[in-house]
């Protein structure tokens, strides 16, 4: 049956493919796109990207949660009718942030006039706000008040970096910056912050500070239907849709009119500045059109801006000298970060110009080789190894070794060991690298991508699963701890391990793989553990095939079977090509045949996806190309990511299943095999449906 572009399974798709395009695209770039064609996908992603720091700032000001959700909608709303207004375009969090508190300070001044609505939910429990420890309580009140007094550049680069977790990276990109530029930034930001709290009596070093920023705002996830909620009534505003006033309660509209109201008087009353102090001083540039610009240009924050610049004042240690008693947490966080922060970030800055060097060069390096791979210049040896590539990371490691022997536990030190872990692959020479990283960086979020990946060892999941005090860190190590042990045959522990997840409220918040949710994704995983092993009989599968017409994977039965999760993006996939093509025409008529999953997306009346351009996304005339250049006459089924490959948790293309004539899984593989090994265990398998024997051997998975 066809199913529409509305039906919530597509929307959800559409949702997934939107985060992977709009992933490499800035603030400023979906913030243009939105304001210029109205592309709602655009500003679907801004909600999401911002989503929980914009919570976080509501939840902080507002022990009520219903009017912490009513903040929260109206920042949005506001964005949608002021998204104009936004200048630069690359500081759409920092503007965000901005409204918010203000939303947020507007709804803490009306409760008085809702006492009665306060009253019936009186008696209904407040979810339990999280304490990264006993600092929190005393800094909560103070964090946005004292944030919001910083000089924007400052406050912007803490807002991404801390209040959003995001890699200085990341941030340097978004406000398009050097990433030197970045760091200095949240360095003094920092420090500035922390001079400014011990004045209030909260004696914070900055580096601390960061490390509860960061934990506060891992805990600060939105709940998905609010989300999902404040998503559909800003696309119907911003369409003009009538339907609009039926998705938002009159709280949130009334809200979001006080908080635009307020806007314009700021920017009447700083125009109303601009031009007095020009009339004091009898300037002649009215007459120059340099008053129209400032009237038509960026409206002004909606926060307070510091009467005296901080970078201006006189350093002082006040406050520093002497620990209040309401700081006694922060001795501990620092023991747990590994390093002596007092004075607030003190990373080297020539080490951290030659980290960046070194990955800029390294980049460089190794795109040049990836297209030399692509054209077949470079070539892998027996072991499917490219040489090249191996010793370009090699040469790169040595130098990225010494920076972090200098200080492991910093900021660059950290840099440095996701660089080497992560880009260079050196943990399965030098395993004590993820011991740097348990040791010091257990709660940091920029070790995310150590989590994901393969080759992280047993032992690293563990302690990070067991040390970090990052909620989401916490389940994704579990996550990848149970796909480690499955992997080494243990598929009892990992379903302990998995199960919980799949009811997690914080698993069901996260993003997961491919579609939906970590809970999700934790989902699929218990399905392949339970269901798709060698000696299980392949579950079935049906969709249509490349051509359109219907098609089943049991149509195969009495056959051996090669199914191929595959692309036409996927370098190693096409390699297999030739291979493949090998094995169908040397076994034609013998019973042999080969089944493709094809990851690409083929635009039809049944899927449609369109990417953050509002553009239907169609890769037709690419997988016709290749299947044409390369002799591929196997049928294959089309649409496979988000439908076949999802429900059996294939992450890694090419996957590989073989199955015997019964449609018994007997081989399995995430990668090439090799020819030798396929080859051998086709012929095996073939043998025994040409005898019919009961029990053919297993092949190696």
């Amino acid at each position: 049956m066809a199913t529409t572009t509305t039906n919530p399974v597509l929307q959800h798709i559409r949702s997934a493919v939107l985060w992977r395009e709009s992933a490499d695209l800035t603030d400023g770039q979906l913030l243009k796109s939105f304001v210029g064609r109205r592309d709602t996908g655009a500003l679907e992603v801004l909600i999401r990207r911002h989503a929980p720091m914009v919570w976080g700032v509501c939840r902080r000001i507002l022990a009520n949660r219903q009017d912490a959700e009513d903040a929260f909608q109206a920042t949005f709303l506001v964005l949608v009718r002021r998204a104009r207004v936004i200048w630069p375009r690359e500081l759409v969090a920092n503007w965000l942030y901005g409204v918010a508190r203000q939303s947020a300070l507007k709804a803490r001044a009306n409760m008085s006039k809702r006492r009665v609505r306060e009253r019936n939910v009186e008696t209904m429990p407040e979810p339990a706000m999280r304490k990264s420890d006993d600092v929190w309580p005393d800094l909560k009140p103070l964090l946005d008040e004292e944030l919001s007094q910083l000089p924007e550049k400052y406050r912007a680069a803490i807002v991404l970096c801390d209040l959003e977790g995001k890699t200085r990276k990341e941030a340097a990109k978004q406000l398009g910056v050097p990433d030197g530029t970045l760091a200095a930034r949240v360095a003094r930001g920092r420090t500035m912050l922390a001079k400014r709290l011990a004045r209030r009596g909260l004696a914070v070093p900055g580096g601390v500070l960061a490390v509860i920023l960061s934990e506060q705002a891992a805990s600060a996830g939105a709940p998905t239907v609010l989300v999902s909620s404040i998503i559909k009534a800003s696309i119907l505003m911003a369409w003009q849709n009538a339907a609009a006033g039926n998705a938002i309660s009159a709280h949130v509209l009334a809200l979001s009119e006080a908080i635009m109201k307020t806007m314009s008087l700021n920017r009447f009353a700083k125009v109303s500045a601009m031009l007095l102090v020009l009339a004091t001083v009898g300037s002649g540039v009215l007459s120059g059109g340099w008053v129209a610009r400032s009237t038509s240009a960026e409206e002004p924050r909606p926060v307070a801006f510091a009467s005296q610049s901080e970078e201006n004042r006189a350093p002082t240690n006040k406050g520093f000298d002497k620990r209040p008693a309401a700081s006694t947490g922060a001795d501990r966080l620092q023991h747990a970060v590994g390093a002596d922060m007092a004075d607030g970030d003190k990373a080297d800055s020539s080490r951290a110009e030659k980290l960046k060097a070194l990955q800029d060069e390294f980049k460089k390096a190794s795109d040049e080789m990836g297209k030399a791979i692509r054209a077949g210049k470079i070539k892998p040896n027996d072991q499917g190894e490219y040489r090249e590539w191996v010793d370009l990371q090699r040469k790169t490691l040595k130098p990225v070794r010494e920076l972090i022997d200098a200080d492991p536990g910093d900021a660059v030190g950290l840099d440095a060991l996701v660089f080497a872990l992560n880009d260079l692959d050196a943990g399965t020479g030098e395993p004590g690298l993820y011991k740097l990283i348990v040791k010091y960086h257990a709660s940091s979020k920029k070790i995310d991508p150590l989590l994901r990946r393969s080759s992280a060892p047993l032992d690293f999941l563990q302690e990070i699963a067991a040390q970090t005090t990052q909620p989401d860190l916490k389940l994704w190590a579990k996550y990848h701890l149970g796909e480690k042990l499955y992997s080494e045959g243990k598929s009892s522990e990992a379903e302990r391990i998995l199960e919980p997840m799949t009811t997690d409220p914080t698993a069901k918040q996260l993003g997961g793989y491919i579609l939906g949710t970590l809970s999700d994704s934790a989902t699929r995983l218990l399905f392949e553990i339970r269901h798709l092993n060698v000696g299980q009989e392949a579950p079935e599968v049906s969709g249509k095939d490349l051509d359109g017409k219907p098609m089943k994977l049991s149509e195969s039965r009495g056959k051996v079977t090669l199914v191929v999760f595959w692309a036409t993006w996927c370098q190693p996939c096409m390699a297999m090509v030739k291979h493949e093509r090998e094995l169908h025409e040397r076994f034609a008529e013998r019973p042999f045949t080969i089944v493709g999953v094809d990851g690409d997306y083929i635009a039809d009346d049944d899927f449609k996806l369109t990417g953050a351009d509002g553009k239907v996304i169609d890769n037709t005339a690419a997988v016709r190309a290749a299947i044409e250049k390369n002799g591929m006459k196997w049928r294959s089924f089309r649409n496979g990511s988000f439908t076949i490959a999802a429900a059996w948790n294939v992450r890694s293309w090419p996957t590989i299943y073989l199955l015997d004539h019964k449609g018994v899984i007997r081989g399995k593989w995430k990668g090439d095999p090799g020819k030798n090994e396929l080859d051998t265990a086709v012929e095996k398998l073939m043998q025994a449906a040409e005898t019919d024997k009961e029990d053919p051997a297993d092949c190696p998975d």
